[in-house]
């Protein structure tokens, strides 16, 4: 079965509606895949899909003073992303996916997709179209009323934070360039290039001829775009057949290729200033076997690729823009158009960009299957300490702090010696009968929804007769009654791990990921799990043991106390006294 994919994406915007993702979406289901999209409501779609796409109301008027107070909300709360992610996840509670896919050019919706994606234990992978720091200043932002203006330095650098948490928690990126892939490797190692590129049904060659030699350029122009340059080129070369035909908008998406077909040279405009862009009017001019004259020479990944395909020129010079456009003038007075022999186009097809993904998706699908999830048995799969509940014994205060100490269970030490002592037979149909009659009504649900249908392997400090039943019953590939954790991490380096024990910590610095279960102890766990953690908590509002009132004398002991004798004094002296004032509270 074909693997069941959910897709959150920022809204379908005219004229060209995410080309991108349309292509991809129509490869996968051509391939069999079960696809969803969600996005929020925009424009309407007007184009043909196969697929299913819902739309999510964010602004359900088009009043300003709506725009403006949920626009604010969410600069401040992130709340566009919350709300996106609640009504989402209502609309799909009874289905399956096998991972989810944000495909987004800024934030929106990646944290919905990402706690869509914790919800569900699935993997997450990102595709990122552009970020922010690839153009000088915030040029992203400069579109917005005048009045928000000013703060669009502010708006970007939350957005790039925002961002930045969410990839970094991601398991597979995609970018479109490789500029991006190496920006991108500073937050998170698992990033591939997928280039960007044309639909080879509207981008082709073919000989048009056309009564004027057209230099042509579609597309907006940003700030830190110039094309007088060019401009002034043309003038100088003084021909009239030579005309700059600048196209800001009015041509309709389906007509774009025609317009390119009859130009002569296109322009592509970038900036020193602007990294890995590898704007789609480069991709249409390739596709049509257009010469493509980049201006100015990005000096980057752009330029490279120009060269490397043999599509044109790159330049800052106004005398090489000149004799390049002079160049091909002769060629269209020769023939009536212009054709560019350009090399390796094949590879900058969106047919071919769609295989691509649905590799890095499928591995990424893969390899989160083939990871292993190490799973804590006390008080993480069952609201039980095992061993005692078992061995129906009770430990003390005095027992409970002298294994703090020194790491020594007098109680448990002796009850197990104990059990050993009984036929091996009857050792296993006790702890039968304590897995079916004690250990199941006890289950914590929340935990065996996430490791259900995973790779589990069992780590716990309990019995092995006790880990070795579980095991079974559970599905588990193999268990671990130790407390030793390197020999665990001997065997498994790509792991996630579900544990409520602090003494874990060596596991969970390594684990893919972390689910931790809390006892109102939450605030101590954060305090303990060093910077940049996988890590999801799960709080049960409850405690697991009465602590004692000295608490604070027993850490003092700790850290003062060198000799073992002196500190069982100290310990001994410690619970008498906190017996003499629970009586005298009495």
């Amino acid at each position: 079965m074909k693997p069941r994919l959910l897709i959150l994406t920022d809204p379908f915007a005219a004229p060209a509606y995410k080309p991108r993702l349309r292509f991809l979406c129509d490869y996968l289901m051509s391939q069999g895949w079960d696809i969803n999209i969600y996005t929020e409501r925009g424009e309407p779609i007007r184009f043909e899909h196969t697929y299913p796409i819902h739309e999510v109301t964010i602004y359900r008027t088009d009043s300003h003073i709506e725009w403006a107070v949920k626009s604010g909300w969410s600069l401040l709360t992130d709340w566009r992303n919350r709300y996106f992610s609640r009504q989402v996840q209502k609309e799909i509670a009874d289905k399956q996916y096998d991972i989810v896919l944000c495909c987004t050019f800024s934030t929106f919706p990646l944290r919905a997709a990402y706690n869509i994606a914790q919800e569900r234990h699935i993997p997450l992978h990102v595709d990122l179209r552009d970020v922010d720091e690839q153009v000088p200043g915030a040029q992203y932002q400069n579109h917005r009323q005048w009045w928000l203006r000013p703060f669009r330095v502010w708006y970007r650098n939350v957005n790039i934070h925002r961002r930045n948490r969410i990839i970094r928690q991601a398991d597979s990126l995609t970018s479109v360039s490789p500029w991006h892939v190496d920006f991108l490797k500073q937050y998170n190692s698992n990033v591939h290039l997928v280039y960007n590129g044309f639909d080879a049904k509207q981008f082709y060659w073919s000989d048009v001829k056309s009564d004027k030699f057209l230099v042509s350029y579609v597309g907006k122009i940003y700030e830190f775009q110039d094309i007088s340059i060019i401009d002034a080129a043309i003038h100088e070369l003084d021909k009239n057949e030579i005309v700059l035909n600048i196209r800001k908008g009015g041509i309709a998406t389906d007509k774009v290729g025609d317009e390119i077909r009859r130009s002569s040279v296109m322009i592509v405009l970038t900036s020193k200033a602007a990294k890995g862009m590898m704007t789609t009017k480069f991709y249409e001019a390739l596709g049509c076997e257009k010469p493509v004259l980049c201006f100015p020479n990005d000096e980057g990944v752009l330029a490279t690729t120009i060269k490397q395909t043999n599509a044109g020129i790159a330049t800052d010079d106004k005398e090489a823009i000149k004799a390049f456009i002079l160049d091909k003038y002769i060629e269209w007075k020769k023939q009536g158009y212009t054709h560019q022999a350009v090399k390796n186009k094949s590879f900058f097809n969106r047919a071919y960009q769609s295989q691509q993904m649905e590799r890095v998706i499928s591995n990424t699908i893969a390899a989160n299957n083939a990871h292993h999830t190490l799973v804590d048995i006390c008080w993480t799969l069952f609201y039980s300490n095992t061993t005692y509940d078992f061995l129906h014994i009770r430990g003390n205060k005095l027992n409970s702090l002298i294994y703090k100490l020194f790491g020594y269970d007098i109680v448990r030490s002796r009850a197990i010696r104990k059990f050993k002592g009984l036929p091996e037979a009857e050792q296993t149909a006790r702890v039968e009968r304590f897995y079916h009659d004690d250990l199941e009504p006890r289950k914590i649900e929340p935990v065996w929804n996430i490791i259900d249908g995973k790779q589990i392997v069992l780590v716990s400090n309990t019995m092995e007769i006790i880990a070795k039943t579980v095991a079974k019953h559970i599905g588990a590939k193999k268990y671990y009654a130790t407390q030793n954790k390197e020999e665990v991490l001997a065997h498994y380096t790509d792991f996630d791990i579900v544990t409520d024990n602090t003494k874990d910590i060596e596991l969970i610095k390594r684990a893919q990921h972390a689910t931790i279960l809390t006892y109102n102890n939450k605030a101590r766990w954060q305090r303990i799990l060093p910077q940049g953690i996988k890590v999801t908590f799960i709080e049960t509002g409850r405690k697991k043991y009465y602590t004692c009132i000295l608490y604070p004398l027993r850490i003092f002991v700790l850290r003062t106390t060198s000799l073992r004798s002196e500190a069982v004094v100290v310990v001994i002296a410690i619970y008498i006294a906190n017996r003499i004032l629970r009586c005298c509270r009495l």
